[in-house]
Protein backbone atom coordinates (compact mmCIF):
# COMPACT_ATOMS: atom_id res chain seq x y z
CA UNK A 1 0.00 0.00 0.00
CA UNK A 2 2.92 2.47 0.55
CA UNK A 3 4.51 1.79 -2.80
CA UNK A 4 1.23 2.77 -4.23
CA UNK A 5 1.06 5.85 -2.43
CA UNK A 6 4.94 6.56 -3.26
CA UNK A 7 4.49 6.07 -6.48
CA UNK A 8 1.13 8.19 -7.59
CA UNK A 9 2.89 11.29 -5.46
CA UNK A 10 6.00 10.83 -7.80
CA UNK A 11 3.98 10.63 -10.81
CA UNK A 12 2.01 13.57 -9.46
CA UNK A 13 5.38 15.37 -8.90
CA UNK A 14 6.66 14.98 -12.13
CA UNK A 15 3.53 16.72 -13.76
CA UNK A 16 3.50 19.31 -11.53
CA UNK A 17 7.28 19.91 -12.62
CA UNK A 18 6.37 19.16 -16.59
CA UNK A 19 3.94 21.58 -15.83
CA UNK A 20 5.87 24.50 -14.71
CA UNK A 21 8.62 23.85 -17.02
CA UNK A 22 6.30 24.08 -19.75
CA UNK A 23 4.92 27.33 -18.09
CA UNK A 24 7.73 28.69 -17.99
CA UNK A 25 9.29 28.38 -21.69
CA UNK A 26 5.86 29.64 -22.71
CA UNK A 27 6.50 33.11 -21.07
CA UNK A 28 9.79 33.46 -21.99
CA UNK A 29 8.63 33.15 -25.79
CA UNK A 30 6.08 35.39 -25.52
CA UNK A 31 8.87 37.92 -23.93
CA UNK A 32 11.37 37.63 -26.95
CA UNK A 33 7.90 37.68 -29.33
CA UNK A 34 6.78 41.20 -28.02
CA UNK A 35 10.30 42.59 -27.39
CA UNK A 36 10.64 42.05 -31.59
CA UNK A 37 7.49 44.35 -31.93
CA UNK A 38 8.97 46.94 -30.55
CA UNK A 39 11.39 49.54 -33.37
CA UNK A 40 13.35 52.40 -32.32
CA UNK A 41 13.15 55.79 -34.40
CA UNK A 42 15.91 56.71 -35.53
CA UNK A 43 15.23 60.75 -34.80
CA UNK A 44 13.71 60.52 -31.37
CA UNK A 45 15.23 57.59 -30.53
CA UNK A 46 12.18 56.30 -28.83
CA UNK A 47 11.08 53.12 -28.72
CA UNK A 48 7.23 52.14 -30.50
CA UNK A 49 5.14 49.33 -31.31
CA UNK A 50 5.83 48.17 -34.93
CA UNK A 51 2.42 48.27 -35.63
CA UNK A 52 2.38 52.00 -34.57
CA UNK A 53 5.07 52.67 -36.07
CA UNK A 54 5.15 54.50 -39.78
CA UNK A 55 7.31 53.19 -42.64
CA UNK A 56 9.38 55.58 -44.48
CA UNK A 57 10.75 54.46 -47.91
CA UNK A 58 13.26 56.47 -49.49
CA UNK A 59 13.59 56.99 -53.72
CA UNK A 60 16.69 54.87 -53.16
CA UNK A 61 14.72 52.09 -51.98
CA UNK A 62 15.88 51.93 -48.30
CA UNK A 63 12.97 51.92 -45.31
CA UNK A 64 12.93 52.54 -41.46
CA UNK A 65 10.17 52.95 -39.25
CA UNK A 66 9.60 56.53 -37.17
CA UNK A 67 7.33 57.40 -34.29
CA UNK A 68 5.47 60.03 -35.59
CA UNK A 69 4.94 61.99 -38.72
CA UNK A 70 6.71 65.14 -37.95
CA UNK A 71 10.25 62.66 -37.74
CA UNK A 72 9.19 60.96 -41.90
CA UNK A 73 11.41 64.22 -43.58
CA UNK A 74 14.03 63.95 -41.42
CA UNK A 75 14.31 59.93 -42.05
CA UNK A 76 13.69 60.31 -45.32
CA UNK A 77 17.41 62.84 -45.49
CA UNK A 78 18.55 60.44 -43.00
CA UNK A 79 18.21 57.35 -45.55
CA UNK A 80 19.23 59.49 -48.47
CA UNK A 81 22.73 60.03 -46.63
CA UNK A 82 23.31 56.75 -46.48
CA UNK A 83 25.22 54.47 -49.01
Amino acid sequence: MNIARTLVLTASLLVTAAAIGSATTKSAGTTRKLHNQYVTCPITHDKVLKSKAIKVKAANGKSTYVCCSDCVAAAKKLLMAKK
